[in-house]
Order: structure tokens, then sequence, then C-alpha cells
């Protein structure tokens, strides 16, 4: 049960109930192309991995 105590609180204080601020929006993520990663095979991907056939079909990497 609310007092009077805890809804004066709330008038001066609203914390977060209200709309979030607008801020510059929020990177992350991968980059946008990833084809430099994939085998040219299988299109398995193969991540930041040194020159080495590819672990699924076997295919050498592209030079």
């Amino acid at each position: 049960m609310a007092t009077e105590r805890d809804a004066e609180r709330d008038r001066q204080d609203p914390g977060e109930s209200g709309p979030p601020a607008a801020g510059p929006p929020e990177e992350g993520g991968e980059p946008a192309c990833l084809l430099a990663m994939l085998c040219p095979s299988c299109d398995a991907v193969l991540g930041a991995r040194a020159p080495a056939p590819c672990p699924r079909c076997g295919a050498a990497p592209e030079a």
C-alpha cells in the first residue's frame, strides 16, 4: 500500500519510468562483408584463421 511519502518521492524522482533519452545509436555487430571469411567451395565460415584448407571440404584457400 502506497503512502503519501511514497507518492511524494515518486513525484520528485520518477527514475527510469520515463522514455529513454535519445542518444547516438549503439555500434557493434559483425562487419558488413564476411565474404573473405567463406570457403570458396562449400561456403563454410572459416573465420580469421591463417590460410589453411577448409575443415569441412578440404578446399585450398584462394590466393
